[in-house]
């Protein structure tokens, strides 16, 4: 079965891309919105100039949707295909618009800005919207912010599972304020140099076997530090408590 340690952070990637396709369709939606409307404003004027009795453009949605969108780009073909077909008949009357239709120049504009509208409201619909290089990069922000959020709150549960460790042992040993706070800044030293060996050879800044050397003079550094600090019986129910000297302690268990 797998352990659960894998499965937690396997799960917050596949929320945090989730996150993101929603968070930029919903952006894409948006823009996809005021295009529309700005559709539908040109082909009302164009109406008007046709029509007295022409319908007002459709009211914005309060929150867009991608399916309305569609529908109403849908209709906006079809005004601007009748309106085309109006220009037309203008052009075979006498060759020129008569007063209040509007010229055929400015219908080919908007029918060409409608094709290439409806070109993405299509890529959005069928998902192609999502593999734009803008999309990407807002995707990877998201996910990447998501990630940091995740190693921000396993540090924060470390961190108060630890205190909450030093806090039981320093009374069942009878450590002094002064032995649990020099215990307390030992740990988080060895913690803070131990996450700075690993990212370096993350990194690529020193190699996986020159971490682990110097992870492991960390270690002895740390089990120095605890002869310091605790005398030999509070050291013996140290080591017992992580597993044997040096035990995780030493290795990273409380720390």
């Amino acid at each position: 079965m797998p352990s659960s340690k894998l499965i937690a952070p396997a799960a917050m990637a596949l929320a945090a891309v989730g996150l993101a396709v929603i968070l930029v369709q919903s952006a894409s939606i948006g823009a996809l919105e005021d295009r529309v409307a700005s559709q539908e404003a040109a082909l009302a004027k164009l109406a008007g100039a046709r029509s007295p009795a022409n319908k007002p453009a459709a009211a914005r949605a309060p929150t867009p949707d991608l399916g309305g969108i569609e529908a109403r780009l849908a209709a906006a073909e079809r005004e601007a295909k009748s309106a085309s077909v109006l220009a037309r008949a203008a052009a075979a009357r006498g060759g020129a618009a008569v007063a209040g239709e509007a010229d055929d120049g400015a219908i080919v504009s908007l029918a060409d800005d409608i094709a290439s509208l409806r070109t993405d409201v299509d890529a959005l619909l069928t998902g192609r919207g999502l593999e734009t290089p803008e999309a990407k990069v807002a995707m990877r922000a998201v996910v990447d912010e998501a990630r940091e959020q995740a190693q921000t709150a396993r540090r924060t549960r470390m961190e108060e599972r630890r205190r909450a460790w030093i806090d039981g042992f320093a009374a069942e040993q009878h450590l002094s304020d002064a032995q649990a706070e020099a215990l307390q800044e030992a740990l988080d030293a060895q913690r803070e140099a131990r996450d700075a060996m690993r990212d370096a050879a993350r990194d690529g800044d020193k190699s996986w076997e020159e971490a682990r050397e110097d992870m492991r003079a960390a270690r002895q550094a740390f089990d120095k530090r605890l002869d310091e600090i605790l005398d030999a019986d509070q050291r013996a129910a140290y080591d017992a408590s992580q597993g044997g000297r040096g035990g995780r302690g030493g290795r990273g268990g409380v720390g």
